[in-house]
């Protein structure tokens, strides 16, 4: 899955295509990499426009900078590994608001990926 996002498009055309509660929540960056401050939209909240920190940071982590990749999670372990599973079981999870994500390495080219006809769009997050 990808590493950094983007999100060009106003906080008030995210809150009127999903019909949230109007909020004066803004990102001071375009693109997101892990640990960066980026949209969701909560189960919890499901109205309201938030910002947290793009990647899993476990509660009991020291510091936001992490010694492996937590941003990944795979259907193959969602329900058994001890960083997805208790927020997969207590219904912990977002939506992350993007108009794109980017892949791929400086070597060999960086690529965007966007869905066409949509200014933006939902991906699944814990």
């Amino acid at each position: 899955m990808c590493s950094r996002l983007e999100c060009t498009v106003s906080e008030k055309k995210i809150i009127k295509e999903y019909g949230l509660d109007e909020n004066a929540v803004r990102l001071d960056h375009t693109e997101t990499r892990i640990t960066d401050m980026a949209y969701i939209i909560t189960a919890d909240e499901p109205t309201v426009l938030q910002q947290m920190h793009f990647g899993l940071v476990p509660w009991d982590a020291k510091s936001i900078k992490m010694d492996y990749p937590t941003f990944n999670a795979m259907k193959e372990n969602l329900l058994t590994a001890k960083t997805w599973h208790p927020l997969f079981n207590n219904h912990k999870v977002c939506l992350v608001i993007t108009d794109g994500f980017k892949e791929g390495k400086k070597a060999t080219g960086i690529y965007k990926f966007k869905v066409k006809g949509r200014e933006t769009y939902a991906f699944a997050g814990l």
